[in-house]
């Protein structure tokens, strides 16, 4: 309950931050859209993606600059990211919850999800000064490859990872419409 209030003050505070941004003349080379239109330009695939992006986007600006869109979302996906890490931390402390090579699979997967963590975090300082150079593309790719590497390893596990394989297909969802969403950026 703690959280889904945290996430609710931590979402307001973003979109407060997305219309400030929209407010200056940042940015200004990039298309402006309303948030459904930009959730359906990404081509997301399958439906639960599109769906996923509408659910971000819920509380953004009407119309905005792609550049904002791209903002909000990956900084829910950090969030989102960041959530995970702190799950995996006190199952890891919790030394009953892993044996073998679960344990070393789930801390193979921490480390790309601080890689991950660390790539979104530069995203969205260079999406906010709008350093749109081909670093922040391939940070997106990146952050989707390294939650990809990690969802891979826990998917040849049985039982005692399937929790954490679930929370890990989430956030992959999550990069796939954080990269699609930077991709529009990209594309004009």
């Amino acid at each position: 309950m703690k959280s889904a209030a945290a996430m609710t003050i931590v979402l307001v505070m973003m979109v407060s931050m997305a219309t400030l941004f929209t407010a200056g003349d940042a940015c200004d080379r990039e298309p402006a859209m309303s948030w459904k239109e930009a959730c359906l330009t990404l081509h997301a695939d399958p439906q639960s993606e599109y769906q996923l992006c509408l659910d971000m986007l819920r509380n953004a600006p009407d119309t905005a600059n792609v550049t904002v869109y791209a903002l909000i979302i990956t900084r829910l996906a950090k969030l989102k990211y960041e959530d995970t890490l702190v799950i995996m931390d006190q199952m890891l402390t919790n030394g009953t919850m892993f044996h073998g090579s679960g344990r070393e699979d789930a801390e193979n997967c921490k480390v790309r999800y601080g890689e991950a963590h660390s790539l979104m975090v530069n995203v969205a300082d260079r999406l906010s000064r709008c350093d749109l150079t081909t670093r922040t593309k391939q940070d997106y790719h990146d952050a989707q490859v390294a939650l990809g590497s990690c969802q891979s390893g826990l998917w040849a596990m049985s039982g005692e990872l399937w929790v954490l394989w679930g929370m890990t297909s989430a956030n992959f969802d999550l990069a796939i419409v954080a990269e699609a969403m930077g991709g529009l950026i990209f594309s004009t």
